[in-house]
This record gives structure tokens, sequence and C-alpha cells, in this order.
């Protein structure tokens, strides 16, 4: 091979410029971490999440030594890194190259598909903590090849097993070792049943990844956890700590048939066909009896599939605006009549579905991510002329989420903070905001509305103990009144034009459907039966329709 000569100049500015010394950083540099560990787990967290560091490290503490004892196997120190740069909450784990979790300090939204939950730090610490001691077994032959090498990524076997089965087990552990956990949302259980009716139960190597079509990147984790789930009610409680525990002596990776046969007695490509028969007739069942109460009807005025989401009419009633994801564009706002015609795109966002009409519908008020001072990414909120599509910003590094606008041009949103989150508001026309609450950690806000008067708001809280209620907030010094209590997730409230009803989307009888509450006297009735579930309700403004998902 000829060998390239650099000119002298060259080769001085190529030292210069190494000499310089590098200034990279993976989190924001005025960020200052510090340490605390127990006798098992090490915390690594930065200013402002003391306190969540210390109760990080006693949870995952005795988390780890449940599965631990659940799997039968011991791992190393675990480093626990937690940082809030991210306002989308997410978890990571890897067991090279030591056993290393990491967590975002934001909790999720109580109307997304986390649902209910007794802790974000509880549920994303089981469920990275599942992966740490699933994938760092090794046994045998393997575990005399780490002894030797070290930590090898061809040593860590499980780690080769497919996505379903990664996903899957430590879903199934944040539903067994939660109150809550994705095994056990209706919403999940919604999305197995709509795919059973709709084209069946996906092939097993349709969920070994992240598909284009629904449900998307969530499907390892759905329907590995039900596949699982039957393997566990069928072959007894031991079949999952089995799988894991064969599969970690096997020093070629990829035999997963191998390592099924020997704990099932068959290949996993037989026990997911007969879990697919199996849960499939089971998820018909529930749709023919959903269906013999009689379906609500209703017309579509989107087709495009994925998500069309957060419809909202204008005052006048002329115009829904609706936030579409779709596989062929750009996430952005859309206006559709009322009847399905004249749809059209406003204007692109980055992430979210929140929006809000002003009274004179000549601007819509909407949140979306975007990255703050380089190492961050915060949600802010943006103001979108109808006419022209041209939109400012409202806020700046703010946190802030779900806008409502009320006639007076305040908009109350959602500020969000590491372990919590409040209601606040601001003006239309920019200003100083102001917190209507002032929360404890581990409570969590979402989808606050105005009255059609706008003497008061209406939001979604989620408390410690894991319920999502509808509450009433007094806008001049966020007074608070319970309007539902109960084991169900009540979240999205929308007015009645009259103000006297407050349409909401809830889980109560096992599907999330749409349920009025009558605020004279507390009278909740249900408004829906829809198989697929009713999201994001909006009433119109003559109070005749509702625009859902």
């Amino acid at each position: 091979m000829r060998r390239l000569a650099l000119h002298p100049g060259v080769a001085a500015v190529l030292l210069a410029v190494l000499a310089v010394p590098a200034r990279a950083a993976s989190f924001p540099p005025e960020l200052r971490f510090r340490s605390v560990s127990t006798g098992r787990v090490t915390v690594h967290y930065h200013q402002g999440l003391e306190a969540m560091a210390r109760e990080a490290a006693a949870l995952a503490t005795e988390l780890l030594a449940g599965q631990e004892a659940r799997y039968a196997v011991r791992v190393g120190r675990v480093q626990v890194v937690l940082a809030d740069v991210e306002d989308e909450p997410n978890g990571f784990a890897s067991p090279l190259p030591y056993p290393l979790v990491h967590v975002r300090a934001v909790a999720p939204r109580g109307a997304d598909e986390f649902g209910n939950h007794d802790g974000w730090l509880r549920l994303v610490l089981t469920h990275e903590l599942a992966h740490i001691v699933h994938l760092e077994q090794a046994r045998g032959l393997v575990h005399a090849g780490r002894r030797l090498l070290g930590r090898a990524p061809f040593l860590f076997p499980n780690g080769a097993t497919p996505t379903w089965m990664v996903e899957g087990l430590a879903t199934f552990e944040e539903t067994e070792t939660t109150a809550f956990g994705r095994g056990a949302n209706p919403d999940v259980r919604m999305v197995l049943r709509m795919e059973a009716l709709a084209r069946g139960l996906p092939r097993l190597d349709q969920a070994v990844g992240g598909l284009d079509r629904w449900p998307g990147g969530s499907a390892p984790y759905l329907f590995g956890e039900s596949f699982l789930r039957y393997l566990s009610v069928r072959y007894g409680p031991e079949t999952l700590p089995d799988l894991a525990r064969v599969h970690a002596e096997r020093p070629i990776p990829f035999l997963d048939d191998l390592t099924a046969q020997k704990v099932t007695g068959a290949t996993f490509q037989s026990r997911w066909d007969e879990w697919r028969a199996h849960a499939g007739a089971e998820l018909q069942a529930e749709g023919a009896r959903l269906r013999a109460r009689g379906l609500t009807a209703s017309r579509p005025l989107t087709a495009r599939g994925v998500r069309q989401y957060g419809a909202r009419y204008s005052p006048r009633g002329d115009w829904i605006a609706y936030t579409n994801r779709s596989l062929t564009r750009f996430r952005a706002i859309h206006l559709v009549r009322p009847d399905g015609s004249g749809d059209r795109r406003l204007v692109r966002r980055n992430g979210g579905s929140a929006l809000s009409w002003t009274r004179d519908g000549a601007r819509i008020v909407y949140d979306e991510p975007d990255t703050f001072r380089r190492f961050s990414t915060r949600f802010d909120l943006r103001v979108v002329e109808v006419a022209t599509g041209r939109a400012r910003r409202l806020t700046r590094g703010l946190r802030a989420k779900e806008p409502d606008v009320s006639p007076a041009g305040i908009v109350a949103f959602v500020r969000q903070q590491a372990d919590r989150s409040d209601v606040a508001v601001i003006p239309v026309g920019g200003g100083e905001p102001r917190d209507l609450t002032r929360s404890g950690a581990g409570v969590h806000w979402s989808n606050p509305r105005w009255s059609p008067a706008g003497d008061f708001i209406v939001a979604s809280r989620l408390r410690p103990g894991g319920w999502l209620d509808l509450v009433r907030l007094d806008p001049a010094n966020g007074a608070a009144t319970e309007l539902t209590r109960d084991r169900a997730k009540d979240v999205e409230p929308a007015f009645t034009p009259d103000g006297g009803t407050v349409v909401f989307r809830s889980d109560r009888d096992g599907v999330s459907n749409l349920y009025a509450l009558r605020l004279q006297d507390g009278a909740v009735r249900r408004l829906t039966n829809v198989l697929g579930g009713a999201f994001a309700p909006d009433v119109a403004p003559d109070g005749r329709q509702v625009a859902f998902s």
C-alpha cells in the first residue's frame, strides 16, 4: 500500500490543532456531578437531584436484590447515572463495559403509554435493572471465558437474544414488581386487541425491532411482554429465569430455539404460534363483547395512520386543528374542515401534540421540544399565525407543555421539573410566567383546560400512589378541588360550550372511552363505546359533536 506523505506545514498545523485541549462533553458543562453509594449501587447525579439520587440509590439496591434472587445471579456494582437534560422520559441499560443504567430525571405524562405508575423512578429502575440482571448472566464455558478474557462483548450471550425477549422480559418484570407497568395498562391491552381484530397478532419475525407500522418501536415491549406472560402462566413462574439461565451457557449466539426446546419442550416459533392462537382468540372474544354493547357511531376525518392526535375546533367551528405524525411527512399541525375536506399543513413541529386556538381564531399556541443551550432538549411554547403559517417563540427553556388559551389570552400550561410538574400561566403575547401550583415530589400534572368563561381550569393530576384524577384549579390562587377520585386514569378534559360539563378520557371500564362529568352534581356518564379507544376529545362550539383520536 502506498503511504500518504504530509507536507511539513500541514503536519505542523495538525500538531497544533491536536495540542489544543478537547472541550467535548456528554452533558451541559455547567453540571457538577457527585456520587452517592450503597453496598451494591453507585448513583452519579448533578446539582438539584440530591434527593432523587438518594431515593434512586435505595430503590435500586432493593430492586436489584429482588431480581438477583429471582434469576439466581449476582451482578457486580451497578453504576446509575441520573441526569435532567431531556424532557422526554426514558432509561437505558448496558452490561458493557460494566453494569450501567442511565435514567432521565423526568417523569412521563399521565396520558401516555405508561399510564398510571407508582413513581417514575421505581418504574424505570425496575425495567432497566431487569436488563442488567438478564444481560449480565454468564454460565459454564461462557463464565470461564469471561474470567479468562474479561468482559468481551461476545461473552454476553443473552445480549444476542431477539428484541422481543430483551424488552419483553424487562416489561414483564416492570409489570410484575410494580403496582402498574405497561403489561397492566388497559391502553396497551387495547393495542393488542386491535391488532388481533385488524390483521392478527404479529409473527415472530415482526416483533424483533422497530416496525414502521403501528405500534412501531413499542412492538417488542408490548407483544414481547404478552408472549412471555403466556409462557410464564402456561409453563410456570420459573420459565423466564430458566430461559435466561440456559441461554447464558451457550458460547455460540443465536441458538435461541435450542434454549426454548430445553426449557419449554418446543421452539420459540412453535410457542409463538401457540400464543398467537390463544391470545388472538381471547382478544377476539373481548372485541365481540365490546361490540355487543353497541359501538358508538363515528366517521373518520383522516386516514394517514400512525398517529393523528389532539384535534381542536376553531372558535367558530369551521376548522379543526390537529397534529399529523405519519411515515411519509415531518410531524406537522394540520387544519381540516369538520366534514373532512380542505386538509392542509399549517406548520411543522419537532414533537408534541398539544395545541390551542386563541379566542379570535387567528393564532394557535402549541408545544414542541428543541435544543436548548446545545446540550439539552427542552419543551417550549410557540405561536403560529393561522393566515400565514409564521411561528414565533413564546417561551425559551421554560420546559412548557400542553398549552390552553383562555378567552382573555392567558395560556395555561404544564411546567416540567425533574421530579414533579406544575400548572403555570403566561400571557399569549409574552411576559413573565406564574405558577398556579406548587407541587411536592412525585406530583405530575397534565392537560390543563380553561373553562369557556375563563374563570377556572380543569387538569389531570397524578399523585404518589399512582392514580390520575381530574382537579379544578382557581387561576387566582391555585386552590385545587378534586372532581374525580377513583381507581382509573381520568385525563384529557374538555368543556361543553356552556361550561357545565367536562368531557374526559377514562379507562374505568377497561377501555379508554369518553365520559361526561356534570360539574353541578358530579354525575358521570359514558359517552362512547369504541373498539380502539377514544382519546383527546374536543367538543364543537355548537355542542353537537365531539372530535377525538
